[in-house]
């Protein structure tokens, strides 16, 4: 099963608690649960499709982000969708993207589809694009391969303080 990319980052700023997650994660078949086991976790991941898919729970998300949208202990930072071409042992994403978005876009296409970034830069080996206000209070952040222009990944996350 495939994970519902539009229902996750509809959770981005909710605990681990929120009876949501626990849908989302059933309806894709994952078991693995966000956990604070009391050692100081300040974060953790949860994957899906060997990591084609994973989402990131902080404990520390009112430091960059504000408030969170529901209390918990481990709060939903980010949703990234990977590009199996790039990442070995990465099953290749089945899903819907949102925006119209797609793994195989170039930086060309994803400037047509979206307009122009907020910002764009090159960064840690890879090119990104940024859009603010695609969303509300969320920020996508797309990573392209230098060589191809392809897009690597593509993040959803709130927009920082």
């Amino acid at each position: 099963m495939t994970l519902n990319i539009d229902n996750a980052i509809k959770l981005i700023g909710h605990s681990s608690d929120q009876p949501g997650l626990d849908t989302l994660f059933n309806d894709a078949g994952i078991v693995q649960r966000p956990h604070d086991d009391g050692h100081d976790v300040t974060a953790t991941q949860i994957e899906a499709g060997n990591g084609a898919v994973v989402l990131q729970f902080t404990a520390v998300y009112e430091d960059s982000y504000g408030p969170p949208r529901s209390e918990g202990p481990l709060i939903l930072e980010d949703v990234t969708v990977y590009n199996a071409r790039f990442e070995e042992g990465v099953e290749p994403f089945m899903g819907t993207l949102p925006l119209g978005l797609r793994l195989d876009m170039t930086q060309g296409e994803v400037i047509e589809r979206l307009g122009e970034p907020t910002s764009s830069m090159e960064f840690l080996g890879g090119f990104f694009l940024t859009y603010d206000g695609l969303f509300p209070e969320l920020t996508v952040n797309i990573r392209l391969d230098l060589a191809t222009r392809i897009m690597h990944f593509v993040r959803f996350m709130p927009v920082e303080l």
